[in-house]
């Protein structure tokens, strides 16, 4: 009966775990296979983890999914197992402790640093986009600009030319 237990609560586990990181992996803005793509696991691997039939195995591939999605697995993971035995014991989830929380501000002012690291890397680029885009612009003005020129320096060519054969 206990290892019903344990199975049951394993499964419920991955299940909220899974519910979890899909609502994380759609705020993110990505779809399954997009993820998939940038973490180097297939859109089907992404599938499953979302409904719960497994999860990240592959430790290596937490760091970047939670640079990614701006997310603590462990964190989630910790919640959900403390959501999911209350369920079981049917009482109310057992508060952090102190030490936990402080840890988990740390944690979560790390992701917080980061995301604002990534988004000020993403507004240098932005600018220096916008900065070719202006010199580009300068640059088709400047054509513009001459063609007229170039026009005028071939009429004046061809006149000169005909001028030569009516010498002639």
């Amino acid at each position: 009966m206990e290892k019903e237990k344990a199975d049951a609560l394993n499964k419920a586990i991955k299940a909220s775990f899974g519910a979890k990181f899909e609502i994380a992996r759609k705020n993110a803005g990505f779809s399954r296979a997009k993820l998939g793509e940038v973490i180097g696991v297939s859109g089907k691997t992404i599938q499953s983890w979302e409904n719960g039939r497994t999860w990240p195995e592959n430790m290596s591939l937490i760091p970047n999914i939670e640079r990614i999605l701006g997310i603590f697995i462990p964190k989630i993971l910790g919640e959900t197992v403390r959501e999911e035995v209350a369920k079981i014991t049917k009482s109310d989830p057992p508060k952090a402790s102190v030490e936990t929380t402080v840890e988990e501000t740390k944690e979560e002012a790390i992701v917080e640093e980061t995301k604002e690291e990534v988004a000020a890397e993403e507004t240098k680029e932005e600018a220096i986009v916008e900065e070719k885009v202006e010199e580009e612009t300068e640059e088709k003005k400047i054509v513009r600009k001459a063609a007229p020129i170039a026009s005028s320096e071939e009429v004046i060519k061809e006149s000169d030319s005909k001028e030569e054969i009516d010498e002639v």
